[in-house]
């Protein structure tokens, strides 16, 4: 997942196991793709690359964008609820 810290000064990758949120370390989530099979096996089975590859067809990096600028300005409203 994409984060980055509460004053969004950096980003950083993290991965984490099972149900672990960054929210715990002060980060806030800017992108995250889940790659559990529950996420994913119904549509492209076992094949994960091809998940993968039609998930950043999929990704709005206008969001992301959205997301991160509101961070640094000190918004948290576009923190709540889903990205429009």
């Amino acid at each position: 997942m994409l984060v980055t810290s509460a004053k969004g000064t950096n980003l950083e990758i993290l991965t984490f196991d099972n149900q672990d949120t960054p929210m715990a370390l002060g980060k806030h989530v800017l992108l995250l793709n889940d790659l559990w099979e529950h996420a994913y096996y119904l549509e492209y089975k076992n094949l994960r690359p091809k998940y993968l590859h039609a998930f950043w067809d999929v990704v709005n990096w206008s969001a992301v964008a959205e997301r991160y600028d509101a961070i640094r300005s000190g918004s948290t409203e576009a923190l709540s609820g889903p990205v429009k």
